[in-house]
């Protein structure tokens, strides 16, 4: 990247992309890098992508790049109906402890009933 004020969000999201070999993930920091939600971040990839923006993202790049978890380096994740900060102090959330929590719920509204 030559140089961060001439280069689109698309562009900087598919170099990302090829960089980390996961579209998915490429998204989800370019989203995070950018302040956007979903749905801002797609309408705006033809928005030139700020030097600051640019700094933030090649830095979560390296981070993912060196094997750090996605969670880890976009300090946050959601789990249930929460997001959650996230950081080397914490479990990283997973969706297999998710169902867990589910079927607990559901057992204990099974047993309210009973």
């Amino acid at each position: 990247m030559n140089s961060d004020e001439t280069i689109t969000w698309g562009e900087l999201f598919q170099t990302t992309s090829a960089d980390l070999g996961s579209e998915q993930e490429a998204r989800w920091l370019c989203e995070h890098a950018s302040g956007l939600d979903a749905s801002e971040f797609s309408s705006g990839l033809s928005e030139l992508v700020s030097q600051r923006c640019g700094i933030a993202l090649r830095e979560m790049v390296r981070r993912r790049l060196t094997g750090e978890p996605l969670q880890y380096v976009m300090q946050r994740w959601s789990f249930r109906h929460l997001d959650v900060m996230v950081d080397p102090r914490v479990l990283i959330p997973r969706p297999e402890t998710e169902l867990v929590v589910q079927v607990a719920l559901d057992s204990l509204g099974d047993v309210a009933q009973n």
